[in-house]
């Protein structure tokens, strides 16, 4: 009888080190481990009917410097040589958008292309005080193009370092601004 105890424990002992050498534990995860309960859940659940509320981000000097940026270079995309006039849906709503839709496709008839090099700079940003989903952004944009009639440059139509003032105004739609109209001021 003690015998057999004694070669159970000892066949035991074996069939531990066989499964320790072929199915090896994993190595402990570094940091601190979460701590999942099974009576909690480990995130907030909203209560039934309660909407999701996207976090709004107000628009300031920076984010209004970025909306402008991807206008002038979504501009720049559309008259180039591709004619990307996808581009400007990015960036453009109505009225602004069919405009200058319009004028990339009128270009693209006679074909003319444009090649522009902007600089920027916001003056001012101002929120609708009653609606914050619109804003106006005053901006000093220097702009030089490029004005190719059937790929020869005309020298007469291109122009250099116009420095513009032009007011922007915008509507957030789907938690993004987007360029409603724009206006030169000088």
């Amino acid at each position: 009888l003690i015998g057999s105890v004694f070669v159970f424990a000892l066949l035991g002992q074996a069939f531990g080190w066989l499964r320790r050498t072929l199915y090896p534990a994993p190595p402990p995860l570094p940091g601190e481990q979460l701590a999942v309960q099974l009576n909690q859940p480990p995130l907030a659940i909203p209560s039934p009917g309660s909407q999701f509320l996207p976090v709004v981000e107000p628009l300031d000097a920076a984010t209004a410097e970025q909306v402008i940026q991807s206008w002038l270079s979504a501009k720049a995309a559309a008259f180039s040589t591709d004619y990307a006039i996808e581009s400007l849906q990015n960036i453009l709503v109505d009225p602004a958008l069919a405009q200058w839709q319009q004028l990339v496709r009128s270009d693209r008839a006679n074909n003319r292309h444009r090649q522009f090099q902007h600089s920027l700079k916001i003056d001012a940003v101002q929120v609708n005080a009653t609606n914050p989903d619109l804003a106006t952004v005053q901006a000093t944009v220097s702009e030089i193009a490029r004005i190719y009639d059937r790929g020869q440059l005309n020298q007469r139509a291109s122009y250099a370092d116009e420095n513009l003032r032009v007011r922007y105004d915008l509507v957030r739609r789907n938690n993004a601004w987007r360029i409603r109209q724009m206006r030169v001021l000088n």
